[in-house]
């Protein structure tokens, strides 16, 4: 019996630490994301100034050619994300999903027999602590995900707002 219970506790430590492990990679690689889609947002809405700069110190260079090549750097760099975001949904996707839909079950589990204990025993504050925990975890997918959407967003914003009609 105490051979089956050191067991379970250590796997139950061991799934509790590949949980959070992979809760904190997966938002580690969704704010790199954002971060990516950041660079290039600017880099777009500094498109015209960049390559003003470089004729200005280059003068044997043509606008409009310093022009087009920065602007494909700027469309390799977001091939290079949506390739890296793809590649990232391609092996996470499922178990995220697999992982939210659970969240959310074991979610609405806890809160029903939360409703039927006591406020002031210990049960009820650990069932709020537990609670707490895997709405912390759903929070963190669907904050980090919402903010690489308003980044990508920004940056498509950010191509139409570009100083092209004042471009040299």
């Amino acid at each position: 019996f105490v051979i089956l219970l050191v067991y379970s506790y250590y796997v139950t430590t061991l799934v509790g630490i590949a949980n959070t492990t992979m809760d904190a990679f997966m938002a580690t690689v969704l704010h790199q994301c954002q971060t990516q889609l950041r660079i290039l947002r600017l880099n777009f809405e500094n498109l015209t100034q960049t390559a003003t700069e470089i004729v200005r110190k280059n003068p044997e260079e043509v606008y409009d050619q310093v022009l087009n090549k920065l602007f494909i750097e700027c469309l390799m760099h977001y091939k290079h994300i949506i390739e890296t975001n793809k590649r990232l949904q391609d092996i996470f996707g499922t178990a995220i999903l697999v992982q939210f839909g659970i969240g959310g079950w074991i979610l609405c589990m806890a809160a029903y027999k939360l409703i039927s204990l006591n406020v002031l025993s210990i049960e009820f504050a650990s069932m709020t602590l537990f609670i707490t925990c895997i709405l912390t975890e759903l929070l963190l997918y669907c904050y980090y995900g919402n903010e690489v959407f308003e980044e990508s967003d920004r940056v498509v914003q950010s191509v139409y707002g570009m100083e092209w009609l004042h471009a040299p």
